[in-house]
């Protein structure tokens, strides 16, 4: 589950049919390389962000750190799904993704202090995700956040 660049020139060429086709069409619409973002995510599932380009090679120097990009990855991912779903809230009243982030762990039943070790942020910046997020939505308890989260399609199970 760590971040790793690749690059298609170098995938095997006595790997399966399948995947040579894959690569040979990755190559004919102009993927040459990427890097990719592993996360862990609820029951058992994997998401995965990557970034790809038309270079033959991604830049070696191009580094994140771990945290930063589960952060990133898990962000998008929520806004994707939120944006797919077609829900829509009023003006002021869609979370940030931070906002987002945190009320889907919550909601996943994670308590602030297991939030906060997951995005690499302080208890407290949690609680005032979570606290911002309850007035966008205007609930008045944080079971109440997620469930209105959850409707409005907010939260991935």
């Amino acid at each position: 589950m760590e971040i790793f660049s690749w690059s298609a020139d170098g995938w095997s060429t006595r790997s399966s049919t399948q995947l040579r086709r894959f690569r040979d069409e990755a190559i004919l619409h102009g993927i040459r390389s990427g890097m990719t973002i592993p996360v862990r995510g609820s029951f058992g599932s994997t998401i995965m962000l990557t970034f790809a380009s038309s270079n033959a090679r991604i830049a070696a120097s191009l580094s994140l750190r771990p945290e930063v990009a589960v952060q990133a990855a898990v962000a998008i991912h929520y806004r994707l799904r939120f944006l797919s779903a077609g829900h829509h809230l009023p003006p002021g009243h869609t979370l940030s993704s931070k906002e987002a982030v945190c009320v889907t762990w919550s909601a996943k039943g994670k308590k602030s202090y297991e939030i906060a070790g997951i995005m690499g942020i302080s208890e407290r910046t949690v609680q005032h995700y979570m606290d911002s997020a309850r007035h966008k939505l205007r609930a008045e308890t944080v079971q109440h956040l997620t469930a209105l989260a959850t409707a409005h399609g907010m939260v991935e199970f």
